[in-house]
């Protein structure tokens, strides 16, 4: 493949687009740190009940170093080192040294890496870096890189491109990708920045895959994607009445792939510009359906996130007992202006961006790495979460008339800003980690209300007197509310993961997401548990769920 042109013209592009690179949504340790001790207990009773005991009690060390009073992760590693001493007829070892463990890790690394078995092969390099950075270094950059490297590539090939990235990106951070793997790794970022624009900003959406057009015509879809987006930019505004700016879009998508149909809807358009007066242009976004009575949803407008399988990303769809659904951004975790049309999402690799609903005009608010978006009560402000250099996540809060730059909070990850000035968040203080509160305006340090790493704040009740948040803190992800006065309360616990809760816009119920049923679905409950409604279908499937948000505004 010929690579020095288009490299050139690629930083360029990239450049002038703004484009501040890929992160993908995997949280930091803080704030993950719960869900990961999970993950590996789970996978330490596997190994146990497998007979691989070594990897059961290397899983069952690396959670205690995780969280060293998870529940029964003690009694198990105890359970195992029984039987590992029995085997061995010796004194059972109450502890295992980390060196130990990270040997037993790497080398399960190396025996998935040569079956083929490369997430495997990551998720244990990662987990022995973590708990022993030192342990055969360059050995395990070495084996990391390569798996990194080889999953990258082939994620990309069956279209999982924001996986692809990710771990190219990681392969990247250890080595310099060779010419043709960083080329795909920047068509596969352009790709995806000109995606997020679809069904967003058309205008946006024409200009990032016409630029792509220009130097890789044949990557994925993006020829046939740049002559749609013409056709659909142009139904919006016929399908309004608009033929004037519709006219030149058909015409420009004939050029560029004849179409019996889309050369009949050119003549309409031509004819209707000679003959009507165009309106004001209102941009609105398009509706899919007719409106749909939805079970729980009586009151206000909610948005939530719906994971596609096929493109492996979020689209965030609003309902409101009116209207919808309908899709009103490439993105996820939601967050409605207070009193207002707009709505602001997170875009992987691209940020965070503002939406106005009425006009269909997108603007962006962080670069690439925020996350969790959330309104100041006047709308004037917004606070979020960005990586910084070393990979942490900080509370920022920036103004939206863009006349200073962001300014950092402190620490912390899942900030949600409440009706009374109260900024709430997942952190840590000196004592131990939880949900923190914080007024951002004055030089008070926050107060910690809950006792769990796990615990994610989502939403405050509209009286500004609770804040609902969905935490793992007895095994799985069940909903809770606490009051600023300290009081916690359990709202649902079942057997399935339920998380992302969202209080009503008159208070009394909440919405929330649940796999209870073994799919993944909106459910609304009355805030005391009663009133269980199921109320929108999502599928079967929803990777990094725990990162999402709903969204419930008047």
């Amino acid at each position: 493949m010929v690579v020095t042109g288009f490299a050139c013209v690629l930083l360029f592009m990239l450049a002038g687009s703004g484009f501040v690179g890929y992160r993908a949504g995997i949280g930091d340790r803080e704030t993950r740190q719960a869900q990961e001790a999970d993950k590996y207990y789970q996978r330490g009773l596997e190994d146990l009940n497998a007979g691989r005991l070594e990897l059961a009690r290397a899983d069952f060390a690396y959670v205690l170093e995780i969280d060293p009073n998870y529940p029964d992760a003690a009694l198990q590693l105890q359970v195992v080192n029984d039987r590992i001493a029995e085997l061995a007829r010796v004194e059972p070892t109450p502890t295992t040294a980390p060196v130990e463990v990270a040997a037993t890790l790497v080398e399960a690394a190396r025996e998935a890496y040569d079956a083929g078995n490369l997430q495997a092969a990551i998720e244990r390099l990662v987990q022995a870096r973590e708990l022993e950075p030192g342990f055969e270094q360059q050995a395990v950059e070495d084996l990391l890189f390569r798996a990194s490297y080889t999953h990258g590539l082939q994620m990309l090939d069956v279209d999982r491109l924001e996986e692809g990235v990710y771990y190219l990106e990681q392969a990247a951070a250890l080595r310099p990708l060779d010419a043709d793997a960083a080329l795909q790794l920047e068509y596969a970022k352009l790709y995806l920045t000109a995606r997020g624009y679809w069904s967003v900003n058309w205008d946006r959406a024409i200009e990032r895959f016409g630029e792509l057009v220009n130097i890789a015509p044949g990557y994925k879809d993006t020829y046939s994607r740049y002559v749609t987006a013409h056709i659909l930019h142009a139904d919006s505004y016929a399908a309004r009445g608009d033929y004037c700016p519709a006219q030149p879009l058909y015409q420009k998508a004939m050029s560029l792939r004849p179409d019996a149909a889309v050369q009949a809807k050119l003549e309409e358009a031509t004819a209707g510009c000679l003959s009507a007066t165009p309106g004001p242009l209102t941009g609105t976004l398009p509706i899919s359906g007719t409106p749909v009575a939805v079970p729980g949803i009586t009151v206000g407008r909610l948005a939530y996130p719906v994971y596609d399988e096929a493109t492996g990303a979020y689209t965030i769809y609003a309902i409101s007992p009116g209207a919808g659904p309908f899709p009103a951004a490439m993105g996820g975790q939601p967050a409605w202006q207070p009193n207002g049309s707009s709505l602001a999402y997170r875009v992987l690799g691209i940020g965070v961006n503002v939406i106005d609903i009425s006009s269909g005009l997108a603007s962006s608010v962080a670069p690439a790495g925020a996350a969790w978006p959330t309104w100041s009560p006047d709308g004037s402000r917004m606070a979020y979460a960005q990586r910084d250099a070393a990979g942490n996540f900080q509370i920022m809060i920036v103004g939206l008339d863009g006349a200073s730059p962001p300014v950092v909070v402190g620490p912390g990850a899942s900030p949600v800003w409440g009706p009374n000035g109260l900024l709430a968040y997942s952190g840590c203080d000196a004592s131990g980690c939880g949900i923190l509160v914080d007024n951002p305006d004055d030089a008070d340090p926050p107060v910690r209300l809950t006792a769990s790493a796990g615990d994610t704040p989502t939403s405050w009740s509209p009286d500004g007197f609770n804040i609902a948040y969905f935490s793992n803190s007895d095994g799985d992800w069940d909903i809770y509310f606490v009051n600023t006065a300290g009081g916690v309360a359990q709202v649902i616990n079942s057997p399935g993961d339920d998380g992302m809760p969202a209080w009503s816009p008159d208070g009394a119920h909440l919405a929330f997401a649940s796999s209870r049923d073994g799919e993944w679905a909106i459910y609304t409950v009355r805030f005391d548990g009663q009133e269980l409604t199921k109320a929108i279908t999502l599928g079967p499937s929803s990777p990094n769920w725990s990162n999402e948000r709903l969204a419930w505004a008047p």
